[in-house]
């Protein structure tokens, strides 16, 4: 059980770092490019931005106050939340 929970943590490490990237690249393209008129950015682009934010907001917690894998869940489903109120508010620019 606990070898397929790691498998697991790795497996949505993998997707949340391809869905942090996503969704910011389009946050970005859809919101700030439109809004402000800056170029828009490609996708490793989006992930050198969600590196360096990430970067900035890192907290150094002890390892063990969280499950890994909740964290990861947790983060998934903060991206999509971000994904989807991006997307309602794109609708009225």
């Amino acid at each position: 059980m606990e070898e397929l929970k790691s498998v697991l943590v790795c497996l949505l490490s993998i997707f949340n770092v391809w869905l942090s990237a996503f969704v910011t690249m389009w946050l970005w393209n859809n919101l700030i490019a439109v809004t402000f008129a800056v170029t828009v950015l490609s996708f490793w682009q989006a992930f050198g931005v969600d590196l360096f934010v990430s970067y900035l907001r890192s907290n150094y917690r002890k390892k063990d106050e969280i499950d890994p894998l909740e964290r990861m869940v947790g983060n998934t489903l903060l991206a999509l939340v971000f994904w989807g109120l991006g997307g309602f508010v794109s609708l009225f620019i």
